[in-house]
């Protein structure tokens, strides 16, 4: 009797430890690494886009104020960041006025952020967490930043140098 209960707990013990070992494996299978997901997402995405890195990717606009945008994207440690520069921005020095505006603009917008990057360009970007993306998402994203840029590159062209 005494060695029918044994039995009975190592069985169960073992039953135990193997659907946690199992379960473990199949929660980490599930998992996807997030260069991995956004790469998939990108090319589900049907987007027109350029590996230009490790996890790193760009997409080319046209815009009406900006005729050649080209949108980057990356992921790293969880976050997916799509953004875009103006290229004729760097170090700028806008008036008050256009100051206000990029500011204004700021805050128009709904999901995106404007701003003057370490280098002294002025950017428009996007975070989103990597666990909650979907292709849907995802290209919402990189479409917003794509049309933000090209308004914000219409309202501060007046102050950027003139080039040939």
């Amino acid at each position: 009797m005494r060695r029918k209960r044994i039995v009975q707990r190592l069985t169960i013990s073992s039953l135990i430890l193997t659907a946690f070992i199992v379960g473990a494996q199949i929660s980490a299978f599930g998992q996807e690494a997030g260069g991995a997901k956004v790469a998939r997402l990108l090319n589900e995405s049907g987007v027109k886009l350029t590996k230009v890195g490790d996890d790193i990717w760009t997409i080319p606009f046209e815009g009406k104020s900006m005729k050649e945008i080209s949108v980057v994207t990356t992921v790293s440690e969880g976050i997916f960041l799509a953004f875009a520069l103006i290229p004729e921005s760097k170090n700028v020095k806008f008036p008050p006025p256009a100051l206000q505006k990029l500011l204004n603009l700021n805050d128009e917008f709904d999901r995106v952020k404007i701003g003057i990057d370490d280098k002294g360009f002025v950017f428009v970007r996007i975070d989103m967490t990597v666990r909650t993306l979907d292709k849907q998402e995802l290209s919402d994203g990189i479409d917003q930043v794509a049309a933000a840029v090209d308004q914000v590159y219409g309202h501060i062209r007046p102050h950027l140098p003139k080039t040939k």
